[in-house]
């Protein structure tokens, strides 16, 4: 909490390894601003196995300005792993093996998950922020500094974090992002204007709606694709539901 370990267990684990070599390694790299002071706010255990999550899809890490997964299974114990995903669709992903006690780092604007078909996995997840205060109040300055320099994938994690306390200037980074092309952006803004949050009157959009999933759907997102059913379900449009997907790429979660 606020950069300190708060269990002693996890502390007589990790506070060296983290302390002495992760974090003096994470500060000089391109991961990090030069003299940001960067924490660790957070650590949790994942576990990939049957009857419990075999799937975390393709995301961006919300709460974390750099976040290290130390692999805690060998790679002989499971099917499939640790992947990053530069596009829209699964064709995109690129796998990446990780052998038992390595560690990845990577930052926030990376968008990444885990398939695990057969097998156990398991992996330890450290989330950094750039400072205590940041972890303390869940505040996300890297959002603007990186969206003001051009980043669209920081534009729209921004926009998606001021949803509900700032819905209009959400509305308007959000739409800003999907013009731009981000495909995760076209979806989510769908999904407000079907909302009418941040519009006049909160008045739902439904056409715009449309137009936003059809343009993320088109890139392959999954996501976006089931919303788009979904909504020509809801009004009626049951042959456009097979005849517009079957020209969409498959693709899965």
């Amino acid at each position: 909490r606020e950069g300190r370990f708060t269990h002693d267990g996890l502390a007589a684990l990790l506070a060296e390894t983290v302390e002495e070599r992760l974090l003096p390694l994470l500060r000089r790299s391109p991961l990090c601003d030069q003299g940001s002071e960067l924490v660790l706010c957070e650590a949790l255990v994942r576990y990939y196995e049957d009857g419990r999550r075999r799937v975390h899809p393709a995301h961006f890490d919300a709460d974390a300005l750099v976040t290290a997964v130390f692999e805690v299974s060998p790679p002989d114990g499971f099917e499939g792993g640790f992947y990053v995903q530069p596009g829209a669709h699964v064709s995109s992903r690129l796998p990446v093996r990780l052998e038992a006690g390595e560690v990845i780092a990577h930052s926030f604007d990376l968008q990444h998950g885990v398939e695990v078909s057969s097998g156990t996995r398991c992996s330890l997840i450290l989330w950094f922020a750039d400072s205590a205060a940041a972890c303390k109040d869940k505040s996300r300055p890297w959002y603007e500094r990186a969206a003001a320099n051009g980043s669209v994938d920081a534009l729209y994690n921004l926009a998606k974090s001021r949803r509900v306390d700032d819905p209009r200037g959400s509305l308007r980074g959000m739409r800003e992002a999907a013009e731009a092309g981000h495909f995760m952006a076209q979806n989510d803004l769908a999904g407000m204007l079907l909302e009418g949050r941040g519009l006049p009157g909160a008045e739902p959009d439904e056409a715009g709606a449309e137009r936003w999933l059809k343009e993320s759907a088109g890139q392959g997102f999954y996501r976006a694709m089931v919303g788009l059913a979904v909504l020509w379900g809801d009004i009626g449009r049951h042959r456009e539901i097979w005849g517009d997907m079957g020209s969409v790429p498959y693709s899965r979660s």
